[in-house]
C-alpha cells in the first residue's frame, strides 16, 4: 500500500518504520482494507470492512484467502458478475445465495448453467428465454433438447 498517495499534509504517524498506521488507514474503507490484506495477507479484523463490497469480497476470497469468504457472501450475492465468478473460481460449484441475482441476467444464467451446474438452471430460464442468442446457446449447449418454458416451445434443439 502506497501511503503517500493518501497523504494530505497532516502527518499523524511520524514513525514511518512502524506499519501500524497502514492498518489504521485500512480500517476506513473496503478498498484500503483489501489493499492492505493483498499485501499483508488474511486479516480477521479487516474482514467486516471488506465484506461491505461485492468487488472487494470476491477479490479477497479469490486472491488472499484462495477459499470461501462467508462473511462477504451477502455482498457478493448482490452482483451477478461476482456471484458467477465466485461460484466458478472460488467455490468451484454452485453459489445458492447468488442464484437469484444471476437469474436476472441472461448471459450469467446461461454461463452458470453451462459452467457451474453443467445442466439446467430453472431459476434463470425466464430471462434466458427472453434473449435470442442465449436461449439458442442454452438449448444447444446445456439442455441438448428442445427448450420449453411453461409448456411453450422457446427454441428447437439443433444437435
Amino acid at each position: 500500500m502506497n501511503l503517500w498517495k493518501y497523504y494530505d499534509g497532516d502527518l499523524k504517524y511520524p514513525d514511518l518504520d512502524n506499519f501500524s498506521h497502514e492498518k489504521e488507514i485500512a480500517k476506513t474503507n473496503s478498498k484500503w482494507a483489501y489493499e492492505y490484506t493483498s499485501e499483508h495477507g488474511k486479516d480477521k479484523e479487516l474482514e467486516p470492512i471488506i465484506s461491505t463490497s461485492s468487488y472487494h469480497s470476491y477479490w479477497y476470497a479469490y486472491e488472499v484467502l484462495d477459499s470461501r469468504f462467508e462473511l462477504g457472501e451477502p455482498a457478493i450475492a448482490k452482483n451477478a458478475y461476482y456471484s458467477y465468478y465466485y461460484a466458478l473460481n472460488v467455490l468451484n460449484g454452485p453459489f445458492k445465495l447468488g442464484e437469484s441475482i444471476i437469474a436476472q441476467s441472461a448471459s450469467y444464467s446461461y454461463l452458470y448453467a453451462r459452467d457451474i451446474l453443467t445442466g439446467p438452471f430453472p431459476l434463470g430460464e425466464p430471462v434466458i428465454a427472453s434473449n435470442a442468442y442465449y436461449s439458442q446457446a442454452y438449448t444447444n449447449e446445456v439442455l441438448k433438447k428442445d427448450f420449453y418454458l411453461d409448456g411453450k416451445l422457446i427454441r428447437k434443439y439443433k444437435g
